[in-house]
């Protein structure tokens, strides 16, 4: 996904305006769904790298604790 950072440094500054206690999250749980086996790990690594950047920026700028992530593929089969 092009501009991951982006894309979620928003959602996730939107999830902390409309949270009542007004904080970051401590965790996400992200889904993703589209990649095929030849590039899964090639994919992973890059939205990885990109997720673990933009939280650790987050935390310095917020001063609060590490947000953990945790990143579910789906992948389909179609020989059923």
């Amino acid at each position: 996904i092009q501009n991951l950072g982006r894309y979620l440094r928003r959602a996730i500054e939107d999830f902390k305006k409309r949270s009542k206690r007004k904080t970051l999250p401590s965790h996400l749980i992200i889904y993703r769904g589209g990649v095929s086996e030849g590039a899964y790990l090639s994919v992973i690594a890059h939205e990885k790298v990109a997720i673990k950047t933009l939280l650790a920026e987050l935390q310095k700028e917020h001063r609060c604790p590490p947000i953990g992530f945790t990143m579910i593929t789906a992948q389909r089969q179609h020989k059923y």
